[in-house]
């Protein structure tokens, strides 16, 4: 059986980053993008085309956290992030939760888009794991995504307030565990 490989790829030209995720979009590699995000949005880059390509679905951890990063660009550079080499599953799975309008998206690979100037395997680097998260640290940031995309879609509201009561009452037993002080 082949394992599931997740890598999170980042090239940059300009003022632009490309980002390509291989594998399946999850709760094991959310936190890293969104880390990632938050410091370059920081650091006021505000233009990223993320390829999905080799990223055969996700899971709704990881599309909060792209909700997440729409929203943080819409708020601050008045921008969109462009997903790019969208296949059919994560796309339906967008217009499902009915937030297709946060993103730029193409079915189009930016390697097609871009095939003459971009040369992604020369300059990149691959996003690593800096530190595991606790129990408590995975279960915040998963109620943050799903906020995200409760925030976004009223089609999201019914179908994760269940969840987020969940997270919310296992959050408050974590704290009190003391492993977690």
């Amino acid at each position: 059986m082949k394992k599931n490989i997740q890598t999170i790829k980042v090239a940059k030209k300009g003022e632009t980053f490309f980002i390509k995720v291989t594998g399946a979009g999850t709760l094991d590699n959310s936190f890293l993008l969104k880390d990632f995000f938050r410091q370059m949005i920081a650091k006021n880059f505000e233009s990223f085309i993320l390829c999905l390509e080799d990223c055969p679905y996700m899971d709704s951890t990881f599309l909060g956290v792209l909700v997440g990063i729409s929203l943080r660009l819409k708020e601050n550079f008045d921008a969109k992030l462009k997903l790019t080499g969208t296949n059919k599953y994560n796309l339906n799975i967008l217009k499902m939760l009915d937030v297709t309008n946060l993103f730029n998206i193409s079915r189009d690979s930016f390697f097609d888009i871009s095939r003459n100037t971009i040369k992604f395997p020369s300059q990149r680097k691959t996003l690593k794991k800096k530190i595991e998260l606790s129990t408590l640290q995975k279960a915040k940031h998963i109620r943050a995504s799903h906020y995200n995309l409760m925030k976004a879609s009223p089609a999201c509201q019914m179908r994760f307030i269940y969840v987020q009561r969940l997270l919310s009452k296992e959050i408050k037993e974590l704290k009190k565990s003391p492993r977690n002080k």
